[in-house]
């Protein structure tokens, strides 16, 4: 791996679009396991929880159609727009100019 400063910045609408397409898939996944195996899920998921008690209090919901809908939205635009934003802010720090080519006006960098 080359630590050489590359003449174009992250793509950053390409980085978001596929950083979105992994975090559908996962969050299908895990609504997927929460609906098949809602006890155990809630266990995963309160080991994450980080000293909170997921399963006090808390009765499991079913996942309903919207519910799914709701959050898969929230999660795909969520994860773009926080994706395309380090992106941003990658470019910027690093001084990288995103690659004019991904508009096509300038063939010479990073093909």
């Amino acid at each position: 791996m080359s630590h050489e400063k590359s003449c174009c910045g992250l793509k950053a609408s390409r980085l978001a679009s596929a950083a979105t397409i992994v975090a559908a898939v996962i969050y299908f996944v895990c609504a997927t396991a929460s609906i098949f195996w809602p006890e155990t899920f809630l266990k995963l998921m309160n080991t994450m929880a980080h000293s909170i008690d997921l399963t006090k209090g808390t009765p499991v919901q079913p996942v309903t159609i919207g519910s799914f809908a709701l959050g898969f939205v929230q999660t795909i635009a969520y994860t773009y727009i926080v994706v395309y934003f380090f992106a941003w802010t990658y470019n910027k720090l690093s001084g990288n100019k995103v690659e004019a080519s991904a508009h096509g006006d300038n063939k010479s960098c990073c093909h």
